[in-house]
């Protein structure tokens, strides 16, 4: 497709959409999620080495949706599993990765034509990574976990294009407050501590925790979501995330990931 056809295919999709048909609030609605995915993730964490890593990891995702005209609940998980490596193939590192969220919105008010709808809210964001890399004598495990709790906004958009309806959202998340658990990585036991005679594991990882803010722990999560209506209630759901995180303690961490999933949404 050359450039003058793409504009000519952008220009028809995109009034189409501005002047379908004003359609009426969405009604309550139940899903249930299931989805898979692929995720393109990048690290570089002095804690573990000072190459930057990056590679390719599969996803499975899952969550729940209440949807009312006046407020929201989402609640949605995401494993990641893959492989990563250097820029000169030095190691390959396992990629681990299990995120949980849960987001309350309540409606704010209608931007453009009752179809355009705001919604602001608070979540509770957590995040669990690990890098595993044997070659590594003193810190084969790099273990991190994340809480936090973020103030949450989307942007909902209804419209109809070829007689189907679709929902588009765009919703964004900050971290204002984080319990960050980080261990010193000193033994290649799982948990990562430098005292190998204390057999009081859940004590020690919580003992690597400290809250941090701004100052410290820095986390930023947008996603763009695109869903098709099916004639039988349920609905095909297209999403994109792009992910950054930095963390400062002990040591600097960087992680980015680019995230796209196709999930089923399964209404009841």
């Amino acid at each position: 497709m050359n450039k003058r056809s793409f504009l000519s295919f952008l220009i028809f999709f995109v009034s189409h959409i501005i002047y379908a048909q004003e359609l009426p609030p969405e009604n309550t609605t139940r899903f249930f999620n299931l989805g898979v995915g692929y995720t393109l993730p990048k690290f570089l964490d002095h804690s573990f080495s000072t190459l930057r890593y990056q590679g390719h990891a599969v996803s499975a995702t899952g969550g729940f949706h209440f949807r009312a005209p006046h407020r929201l609940h989402h609640l949605d998980f995401r494993f990641d599993y893959g492989q990563l490596s250097n820029a000169s193939n030095f190691a390959t590192v396992d990629y681990f990765r299990f995120e949980g969220n849960y987001a309350y919105k309540k409606f704010v008010k209608n931007l453009w034509k009752d179809r355009l709808q705001w919604f602001v809210g608070g979540s509770f964001n957590s995040l669990w990574t690990l890098w595993i890399y044997q070659g590594f004598v003193n810190n084969s495990y790099n273990n991190s976990v994340y809480a936090s709790l973020s103030p949450n906004t989307s942007f909902v958009y209804h419209f109809e294009l070829f007689q189907r309806q679709f929902r588009a959202e765009a919703a964004v998340f900050i971290p204002i407050l984080t319990f960050a658990m980080r261990p010193s990585y000193g033994t290649t036991r799982f948990p990562g501590f430098l005292d190998d005679d204390r057999d009081d594991t859940l004590r020690q990882i919580w003992e690597s925790g400290q809250f941090a803010s701004f100052n410290k722990f820095f986390r930023y999560s947008n996603t763009i979501s695109l869903e098709y209506f099916m004639k039988n209630a349920n609905r095909l759901r297209l999403s994109y995330e792009w992910n950054f995180l930095r963390y400062q303690e002990p040591r600097v961490v960087n992680a980015a990931s680019h995230n796209i999933t196709i999930a089923t949404m399964f209404n009841f």
